[in-house]
């Protein structure tokens, strides 16, 4: 047999006597030998290069092993642990019985227990005990290599014993463990008395997840420069969270940022970086993470520990396009230096034209990468104002300075540029394409017909074109209703762009206002509309209670229990108002019969319009099934021999019977009347009849905004009854003064009605009436008999009136 072992991460070895090289080779296994000839062959060893059959020194007899005769069986009667779960601690208890003595621990004797190779277990102490005080009052031991190692008896011992091994790490990761072995040791002889064999002693262990997973870069080791900063990593869950958690790294020598991660209810994921200063010794690292904020005991497995590489390359790639021509009068456009990783600190491109150039200018000398920055630019600005001949090209200079400086590399260090005649051209959209939209997300493609900068805002269909000042400038908006968000986006060569849209909200019509700059600073602009994908449909579903009647507190109890363990905020679990059930009334399809009293609560899930992160309600519903003891937990009397099963409101959208009116007017409210086919709600804004000329879309008014955008007076109520009259007001209105009342209704689905179609608006006109007049004050100064003070006192009293 050949073993072949490397020594790594040394530069130089010079042989010598007082720093001899020390190799030890862990779980080889002992040859079989004639009892009679127990010696080995020699053993070799050779040195030389990685990965070679040739070397530099050889000694083909370095020594012999004296092999011993194979150990006797110790009977292994039982083995158990407190703790079955993956990364947390066991207590393993062990039942044995020697039949020839453990030497005492001044004859070296011990007791050694073999964890199999599924258990990563540091290096360190333990702690063991055992009840049978003949053999010990206390032990000692220590884990070296997944082996344990316990001593402390005071004398030779034979007979049954049991012991245990406390705060043993379980296995990482869900898996069934190879066997474990007890072995009784006699030092003094180097030899295994007795063992326990797998045939004879079949102890193995199956492990699994206490709880949902908290999952670090997909649980793969990260990899990261010195001196540079990774790009964001991200901690995922596998279903949103239902807490909120703070995750806390702890690494010596790495920067995490930051310092503290914070996972929020209905979180999916959050991101951090690794930073590593400039000095730090490459190698290996690790990341312990510590959960705050769970329950006890804990509802989360404990987070894996990192591994980080730390490598030293230098050398760094800076990456850069050509630089655009710069027309008379014009720019280059950004000129965008990009990097894979940003700098731990700091990193600087220093920017110089290579001489003077006629009407040239950059607009910064100094690019300033700071930490983390993967992306910065600079551009060259062209003056109309100038004396002599326009230069038709030239060279731009670039250097590095900073902290980080040393290890990033320039692919050239001289930029060359050319100049044209000025640009008269208008910038031109070729086309638009939504090439995918989520609820939350949208991805918009452009194609324009020269490069250019494009500036954009998205805001909520309606909303009045903004200026391009605006636009460029990243707002502020004109109205915070119109929901505007800012960005912009370089199109270079190849002419085209997609932007990435995020946070927006679910079956929400949007316009993307567009403005595109070329390098002659002429302006265009174009407008896109979209929707964003549809919400899903609310879910109906029942839980049965082993109670004759829930009180409202358990009902709210209840509905607090099925967000939490489905990780919903509170308002998205709802009672079903319009058809509560109860078990005679079998809404539970497999009730055959019910032998004692019970109760079924009719909830609904409302959907998240702001989050992807989720299934459909419908879906989530469905996944009480598989969290029943965590629901049943915190809901004693729950049923959990039925199975949850789950259905998608059914969408309608009601009508007038008749049209709504004007019920009464105040001097600063309305009364508007009206009634709906169905089960659902009523709402209406109000406008100023001078400033309100168009009649709003239905989303609009359920949002209580003008056609516009722009916020109104609201009022709403909810329909319980069909075809019955409901009235309800708008206040705040001014007084004497002419308005428009537009009224839409919507289903009964909760959270998000199904609302009218646009043309079901119903207009309506109406005056407020005068406002209360203002008592006069007279104050009669005829009064001759005053006391001093009196009257100023009355004027006073008066002016409070």
């Amino acid at each position: 047999m050949c073993i072949r072992d490397s020594i790594y991460n040394y530069d130089t070895y010079i042989p010598s006597t007082d720093q001899p090289i020390k190799l030890a080779v862990y779980g080889v296994i002992n040859p079989n030998v004639d009892p009679a000839n127990p010696v080995t062959d020699n053993i070799k060893v050779s040195t030389g290069p990685q990965g070679s059959l040739y070397y530099y020194d050889d000694n083909s007899a370095a020594g012999t092993l004296t092999v011993l005769t194979p150990p006797g069986w110790v009977p292994f009667t039982n083995c158990t642990s407190s703790s079955l779960s993956s990364r947390l601690e066991g207590d393993y208890t062990f039942n044995i019985t020697p039949s020839i003595n453990i030497p005492k621990t001044s004859s070296q004797g011990a007791l050694l227990v073999d964890f199999p190779s599924q258990f990563v277990v540091p290096n360190k102490d333990l702690t063991c005990t055992t009840t049978n005080i003949a053999y010990s009052l206390s032990l000692s031991c220590t884990i070296f290599r997944n082996r344990v190692t316990i001593t402390g008896q005071p004398k030779d011992y034979v007979g049954n014993l049991v012991f245990t091994v406390a705060g043993v790490d379980n296995p990482i990761d869900e898996v069934s463990t190879d066997f474990l072995f007890v072995r009784t040791y006699d030092g003094i002889n180097k030899k295994v008395v007795q063992r326990s064999f797998k045939n004879l002693d079949p102890f193995t262990f199956s492990f699994t997840y206490p709880g949902p997973l908290i999952i670090v870069n997909d649980e793969e080791d990260i990899y990261v420069n010195r001196g540079t900063q990774t790009q964001d990593i991200y901690v995922s869950l596998d279903y949103p969270s239902q807490l909120n958690l703070t995750l806390k790294p702890t690494s010596s020598g790495l920067t995490i940022l930051p310092y503290t991660l914070q996972i929020y209810v209905g979180d999916l994921t959050t991101t951090f970086r690794v930073s590593v200063p400039m000095n730090i010794p490459d190698g290996l690292y690790t990341i312990t993470w510590a959960t705050i904020g769970d329950t006890i005991p804990p509802l989360y497995t404990p987070v894996r520990k990192t591994q980080v590489h730390v490598t030293k390359l230098t050398g760094l790639p800076i990456y850069m396009d050509p630089f655009n021509t710069i027309p008379f009068g014009g720019w280059s456009l950004p000129f965008v230096l990009r990097l894979d990783n940003g700098p731990d600190i700091g990193l600087t491109v220093i920017v110089n034209f290579q001489t003077t150039y006629n009407g040239l200018a950059l607009s910064s000398r100094r690019v300033e990468f700071n930490a983390g920055e993967v992306s910065k630019n600079f551009s060259v600005n062209s003056s109309t104002n100038i004396t002599g001949a326009f230069v038709t090209g030239g060279n731009i200079i670039l250097s590095l300075d900073g902290v980080n400086k040393d290890i990033y590399t320039l692919p050239t260090t001289s930029v060359p540029f050319t100049t044209s005649s000025n640009d008269t051209t208008k910038p031109e959209i070729i086309n638009v394409l939504k090439l995918n939209t989520t609820k939350t997300t949208a991805s918009i493609f452009i194609k324009v017909s020269e490069p250019c900068l494009i500036y954009y805002m998205n805001a909520l269909s309606g909303t009045e074109t903004p200026t391009f000042q605006e636009v460029k400038s990243r707002g502020p908006p004109k109205l915070n209703t119109t929901r505007s968000m800012y960005g912009n986006a370089l199109v270079d060569a190849n002419f085209k762009v997609t932007l990435n849209l995020t946070k927006l909200v679910a079956q929400t019509e949007y316009s993307l206002f567009l403005y595109l700059e070329d390098r002659g600073y002429i302006t265009n602009s174009f407008i896109y509309n979209f929707t964003t994908s549809d919400r899903s449909a609310a879910a109906d579903f029942s839980l049965r209670f082993l109670q004759s009647t829930l009180t409202p507190v358990e009902r709210k109890i209840a509905r607090e229990a099925v967000a939490f363990v489905l990780a919903l905020q509170a308002d998205q679990v709802v009672e079903k108002k319009y058809n509560i059930q109860t078990s005679n009334t079998r809404l539970l399809q497999d009730i055959t019969a019910l032998t004692r009293a019970t109760t079924v609560l009719s909830l609904q899930i409302v959907e998240n319009p702001y989050s992807d992160v989720y299934p459909s309600p419908r879906q989530v519903a469905l996944i009480l099934n598989n969290r029943t003891s965590q629901l049943s937990a915190r809901l004693s009397t729950l049923d959990t021999s039925i199975q949850v099963t789950a259905a998608d409101f059914v969408a309608y959208k009601p009508s007038f019977p008749n049209s709504p009116y004007i019920n009464d007017v105040g001097n600063n409210w309305v009364e508007i009347a009206g009634q709906l086919d169905n089960y659902g709600w009523m709402f209406s804004v109000a406008g100023l009849a001078n400033e309100t000329t168009a009649v709003p879309r239905s989303f609009q008014v359920w949002m209580g905004l003008n056609r516009s955008n722009y916020a109104l007076k609201f009022g709403s109520t909810e329909v319980t009854q069909p075809y019955s009259i409901n009235k309800f007001r708008i206040e705040g209105l001014e007084y004497n003064t002419s308005y428009y009342a537009f009224v839409v209704g919507g289903s009964a689905q909760p959270g998000f009605p199904d609302l009218m179609d646009d043309i079901k608006v119903v207009t309506l006109t109406f005056k407020t009436l005068l406002g209360p007049r203002k008592p006069h004050l007279i104050i009669d100064f005829s009064i001759k008999a005053v006391v001093p003070g009196v009257f100023i006192a009355i004027i006073m009293i008066l002016l409070s009136l």
